[in-house]
């Protein structure tokens, strides 16, 4: 599967969005609809039907994250941008929103909240340091 090579602002996705394309991206191979259901049913406990996922689908594909194409009378949907990209596009976009633009301020908020050792914070401490440099 290719991944958008350059990675311009993607569109949020919400969680059920999120969920199909996490299905599209753990697959090895393009998925039919008939697919999709049940490995949704399976891994997320829900019972979608037919119409409701296929929205789903056509809203990936608006957003340009997922793309379907007809072989036959089937249909077949894959992921177009990789999940290590939306991952990264998402991370980004919390750096810019709620820290700034700083990754000191977000592994700052992180560490105020996990109970850390004082080596751990120590050597934490080391690396922002470095990130400053």
């Amino acid at each position: 599967m290719k991944g958008k090579e350059s990675m311009e602002e993607l569109h949020e996705l919400t969680k059920s969005e999120l969920e199909i394309m996490k299905i599209l991206w753990q697959t090895d191979h393009d998925l039919l609809l008939s697919e999709i259901l049940p490995l949704i049913e399976e891994k997320y406990n829900k019972r979608w039907k037919r119409q409701t996922v296929s929205t789903f689908l056509s809203h990936l594909i608006e957003k340009g994250v997922a793309d379907s194409y007809r072989k036959g009378r089937y249909f077949y949907y894959r992921a177009i941008v990789t999940e290590d990209s939306y991952k990264l596009n998402e991370i980004n976009n919390t750096v810019n929103f709620w820290c700034n633009g700083s990754v000191k301020n977000l592994i700052s908020a992180l560490c105020d909240q996990e109970k850390l050792s004082l080596s751990q914070s120590e050597k934490i401490e080391r690396i922002l340091d470095e990130l400053d440099n």
